[in-house]
């Protein structure tokens, strides 16, 4: 019998009932019992799957249900947000199933018994891009198991009953659709299904990372003229989080490329919108006005803490854009000294590689330009001297306000800092830190520019670093995640009084790119999105759990998990620095064999491994993530 196509059910196969997880942090939330929680979650539950009720007046009963105060607007798009994700988990195990199906030629469907608001979620799932046909009861005006449905589907498929392979966990569903001339199969789990569809002919074993596949792309590189070592890894394809090699192997990518693909690869929004803007207009020099820089300055704008700001969007780098925040706080200062943090990353221009905190970085070029000072940062995990949070920061303060009162030139422009030290290490400076530093800035005269390249749009959970922080900067730089799938763009943010650059003062021919701003725009409206930015801080909730626990598990070899939001390291003492950095290496490099690409701190001469995924990964994504981690500590750890 020949299959054409696979149809699949949703709720009970392609996507988990509930989140154990998700469940918990509703209890949490309520402070109540688990138990207690859920009875009222499903006594309000029929009118809301029935579209009867809106999210708000759901929640709203729910709370009444258990004697709390009716949660704010603010508290009930989280509520909606972790609702959301409990039913939109897939299963992990599932995804090399698509993949050798899809392989094989099959399409694939969806036939689900879904609400308005279900749909809609499926839909927007980032597991569900790779399904031709999505089909729902509530557009459809029928259910299953009712025969009408599949005849319905079959008939909008333009496909012979015959050639459709019906899959669902619910043989009431299944029997039906049997009788009409359906293949079908009975879902139990999703080992079983690989295994029946094996079986059948149907797809091939799910193949696994090779050395042998390696070691061939590692001789090829060897013949090749690029003037950089590009490892041995060969891309074909990606979508989302994850990524196939030349041989079809798949992994996940822990890093989001180099932490700038904040929507992962190809979101299908990113697609559309270049697109759309490749088809008007690709690119006009800076000073003819545009509707798209318009619409990328008053979106981003708007993300700032502060009232009044300025945008500064003719940059095209992180590079560029922090040595333009440079150039405003010494133009409004009339002073030229900057203060940056040993182990800092700003850049790789000759100006930030002099601001470098890594001495690697300045020790080949010998004509570097002198442009300030490194202070200590209180890396309180990395402290030797086992010192008190407070001393940490004492510490470094009394270094800054020491070395400008006798070994700088006196005349202090700005310091610039990351609220999160990213190529350091993901070290999550102390809130108190920020503050100390806006005292000496201020008493000073001076500016303080947050270098939130890194750390900025959604990275942490908010818009901003900044948002987590009581002290506030004078001017943002940003960079990397605001490109969405991997666009171009940069910018600078600044407060209003911190005008005065020349137009022609940090202009670059490239800057200001319309392809790039719309890009831009976009991905700012889609994380900026409260449920969008909820989910960020749950899967990093989900994610920094599972680490601890892996944490206590090899606590030889782990000596701490920190971060915020999808921002995450994981610390490594092997006993001496050497020995460290040489396991987290051994680490990095085994990762594909277990299924992940990740990346380390400082350019693989730190003890980080880094884990900062798309900020739309799924629960189910990020629980393989976990998985496949433990997995690869167990073998490689001991």
């Amino acid at each position: 019998m020949t299959t054409s196509m696979v149809l699949f059910d949703v709720f009970g196969v392609l996507v988990k009932p509930q989140v154990d997880e998700v469940f918990a942090a509703l209890a949490s939330f309520f402070k109540l019992p688990e138990d207690r929680v859920a009875k009222a979650y499903w006594a309000n539950r029929s009118d809301y799957d029935r579209g009867i009720i809106s999210d708000f007046e759901y929640w709203n009963r729910v709370s009444n249900s258990l004697d709390v105060h009716p949660p704010s607007p603010e508290e009930t798009d989280y509520l909606i947000a972790l609702d959301r994700e409990s039913w939109s988990a897939s299963d992990s195990r599932l995804l090399p199933i698509f993949d050798g199906l899809t392989g094989a030629g099959l399409e694939l469907a969806i036939l689900s018994n879904a609400p308005h608001y279900q749909a809609d979620l499926i839909r927007e799932a980032a597991w569900a891009s790779g399904f031709q046909h999505l089909f729902f009861s509530c557009e459809l005006g029928l259910i299953k198991p009712e025969p009408q449905i599949y005849e319905k589907v079959a008939t909008e498929l333009k496909v012979d009953p015959g050639e459709i392979l019906f899959v669902d966990d619910n043989p009431k569903n299944t029997t039906p659709a049997r009788q009409l001339g359906f293949q079908t199969i009975d879902f139990t789990d999703p080992e079983s299904l690989r295994l029946e569809l094996i079986r059948n002919g149907l797809m091939e074993p799910v193949r696994f990372p090779k050395d042998k596949t390696l070691s061939t792309i590692s001789r090829e590189r060897s013949k090749s003229h690029l003037y950089y070592s590009s490892g041995p890894f060969r891309i074909k394809r990606a979508q989302g989080v994850w990524v196939w090699d030349a041989d079809d192997n798949r992994y996940l990518d822990c890093s989001a490329g180099t932490f700038n693909l904040s929507l992962g690869y190809q979101h299908p929004e990113i697609v559309r919108v270049i697109q759309e803007q490749a088809d008007d207009l690709i690119h006009a020099t800076s000073s003819l006005r545009a509707d798209v820089v318009d619409r990328f300055v008053g979106t981003i704008g708007s993300i700032t803490p502060w009232s009044d700001t300025l945008v500064h969007p003719k940059v095209s780098s992180g590079s560029v854009a922090n040595e333009g925040a440079i150039k405003i706080a010494q133009r409004v200062t009339g002073r030229t000294e900057i203060v940056s943090l040993y182990r800092a990353h700003l850049g790789q221009t000759l100006a930030m590689t002099a601001l470098s905190g890594n001495s690697f970085r300045r020790r080949p070029l010998q004509s570097l330009p002198y442009m300030g000072f490194q202070i200590i940062e209180p890396y309180c995990s990395g402290c030797n001297r086992q010192h008190p949070e407070d001393q940490c920061i004492n510490r470094s303060i009394r270094q800054l306000e020491d070395q400008l009162e006798f070994g700088s030139r006196g005349d202090l422009a700005a310091v610039i800092v990351e609220p999160i030290s990213g190529n350091g290490g993901n070290v999550v400076y102390p809130n108190e830190f920020f503050a100390q530093l806006r005292r000496v800035v201020d008493e000073h005269g001076a500016k303080l520019i947050f270098d939130e390249i890194q750390t900025g749009i959604g990275r942490t959970g908010a818009m901003l670093a900044a948002d987590h922080l009581d002290a506030k900067p004078d001017i943002i730089t940003l960079a990397k995640g605001l490109g969405g799938s991997g666009a171009q763009v940069a910018t600078i943010l600044a407060r209003r009084d911190c005008s005065g650059l020349p137009g022609d003062g940090h202009s670059f021919t490239y800057g200001a790119n319309l392809l790039a701003l719309a890009v831009g725009h976009r991905t700012v409206e889609i994380v900026s999105d409260p449920s969008f930015l909820a989910h960020v801080r749950l899967a990093g909730v989900y994610i920094m759990n599972r680490l601890c626990s892996m944490g206590n598990d090899f606590s030889d070899y782990i000596s701490d998990v920190r971060g915020k939001g999808l921002m995450i390291g994981i610390e490594f003492n092997a006993g001496d620095m050497a020995k460290t950095v040489s396991l987290v290496n051994s680490l990095a490099a085994a990762a594909p064999k277990y299924g992940l690409l990740m990346r380390t701190s400082r350019y693989g001469r730190g003890n980080v491994l880094k884990i900062r995924p798309a900020l739309n990964i799924s629960i189910s994504e990020a629980q393989y993530l976990c998985d496949q981690l433990h997995l690869m500590f167990s073998k490689e750890l001991t």
